[in-house]
């Protein structure tokens, strides 16, 4: 094998693509009577494999990494759910296990399947239509030796900040207090983004000592994040990181590389699910415990990574439940959104609508949730946005709103990236709406995305802004 021979990386997610699609196959032929997955499910399945096909043929051919997220996201968390609950012999869910959730079956599958299916296309043809050619276009701005010393010295302030947070402070020492008020400015996932642009786009401009150190704090905040245990490490810098790499060039990777990123994904997810389980913190005796794992409790571990990941089964619940539509509606995300942003106090006592969809499915949970038991018996649950859109919008309308949502996205991201003069800002505000792609559409609620969009977008934007003394020239 040439461990050097190169592959681009829509061909790998599309090679992915089929290869999942051929284990659901051989899987649907072996069970007979599945709770979930019966033939019309399947064939619908199918059909949105060959939509993603489609698309990362059209991405390889006109480069777009909209579509390249899109793929990835459906890919991941819901086609190859149908897999998992095939192959895993307890078909374990988050949600299905609920007491309310006794009525899910393949027709409730079968129904969000065939909008999911719809909404794609509607995605899809958003981006396209916004693809209108540029005449103006911005030329690569040098970057001098001395603004690059200063994106290093703010990014090694956003690394310490981020080490302390994981590991140091305590929530009412004076350092959890001084934590807590540099959140909204140093970002960490935003500076992921500056410096991946830093190490691939500004290269050739630099000395090599200052793109080493560059590399060395990105690999630091992978390896702080992966000790911090979950899904993070790929979740909130892998994710970033690869947002930003597609937006500089186009991704070919190596068979080498392949295999240790790999290796990479597999074992923080499994450790890092591990550590989340056992509830401890990186330790000699913690990895001597994870080496004594048996089968069984591998198989476990693996259960509750395929059931985390299935965003399909939270959204053909919230689909076939009625119930929700009181937690989720438009006038209760207006006080939530009001509530997150008022200091010290609340206006309408309504916590985020991730944090409160406990009320519907948990018998012990208030039926009116308040901000404070929301805080004292914290938890959050996935939405995502297929089933979001569904219950605030309805069946059709919404069907509308993800092509304008796609479409004014991908105008905003051709803006910066393309006409705005300074090529670091651009590609930064383009790395940002990226990273906003992806969380919208893994989405724990809209509200949530807009009480977190100055801490997590705007603020740190500005602060680097303001720290490197950017000129914007239009």
């Amino acid at each position: 094998m040439n461990l050097s021979k190169k592959f681009d990386l829509s061909d790998l997610i599309n090679l992915l693509n089929v290869i999942i699609l051929f284990l659901t196959t051989v899987w649907y032929i072996k069970t007979n009577n599945h709770p979930y997955i019966d033939i019309n499910v399947f064939i619908v399945s199918f059909l949105i494999h060959a939509q993603l096909y489609f698309f990362l043929k059209n991405e390889k051919n006109n480069s777009d990494p909209f579509l390249v997220i899109l793929s990835l996201v459906i890919l991941l968390f819901y086609l190859t759910r149908i897999f998992t609950l095939l192959f895993d012999e307890y078909t374990f869910s988050l949600v299905f296990t609920r007491s309310n959730a006794e009525y899910i079956g393949p027709d409730e599958f079968f129904n969000f399947l065939i909008y999911l299916y719809l909404s794609l296309w509607m995605i899809f043809f958003g981006l396209k239509l916004a693809d209108k050619k540029f005449k103006i276009k911005s030329k690569k701005n040098l970057i001098n030796s001395k603004q690059y010393k200063r994106l290093l010295f703010l990014s090694l302030v956003c690394l310490i900040y981020f080490t302390i947070g994981s590991y140091v402070f305590t929530t009412f020492s004076q350092a959890g207090i001084l934590i807590g008020l540099l959140s909204g400015f140093l970002n960490y996932e935003v500076f992921v983004i500056l410096i991946t642009i830093m190490v691939f786009y500004y290269k050739d401009d630099i000395p090599k000592k200052y793109n080493r150190l560059a590399i060395f704090i990105l690999f630091m905040f992978f390896f702080i994040k992966a000790l911090n245990g979950g899904s993070g490490p790929i979740f909130r810098i892998g994710f970033p990181f690869l947002f930003a790499l597609l937006m500089i060039k186009r991704i070919k990777i190596k068979i080498s590389v392949l295999i240790v990123v790999t290796f990479l994904v597999i074992f923080t997810s499994i450790f890092g699910t591990f550590i989340k389980f056992s509830n401890q913190k990186i330790s000699t005796e913690l990895i001597s415990d994870f080496k004594e794992i048996e089968l069984d409790q591998y198989n476990f571990i693996m259960s509750h990574i395929f059931a985390r990941a299935a965003f399909l089964d939270f959204s053909v619940e919230l689909v076939s439940n009625e119930e929700y539509k009181r937690i989720i509606n438009l006038p209760r995300y207006g006080k939530s959104i009001i509530d997150s942003y008022t200091p010290g106090f609340d206006v309408f006592d309504e916590p985020l609508t991730g944090h409160a969809l406990r009320a519907v499915y948990l018998p012990s949970f208030p039926y009116k949730p308040t901000r404070k038991y929301v805080s004292e018996n914290y938890h959050s649950d996935q939405i995502n946005i297929f089933s979001e859109y569904y219950i605030l919008f309805g069946k059709y309308f919404s069907l509308f709103l993800f092509f304008i949502t796609a479409f004014f996205l991908k105008k905003t991201y051709n803006y910066f990236t393309i006409i705005v003069k300074n090529k670091l800002f651009g590609l930064l505000v383009g790395g940002i709406i990226l990273n906003f792609f992806w969380i919208w559409l893994r989405s724990f609620g809209i509200d949530f995305i807009i009480s977190e969009l100055f801490q997590a977008f705007i603020f740190p934007f500005l602060f680097i802004y303001i720290g490197i003394k950017i000129t914007l020239k239009y």
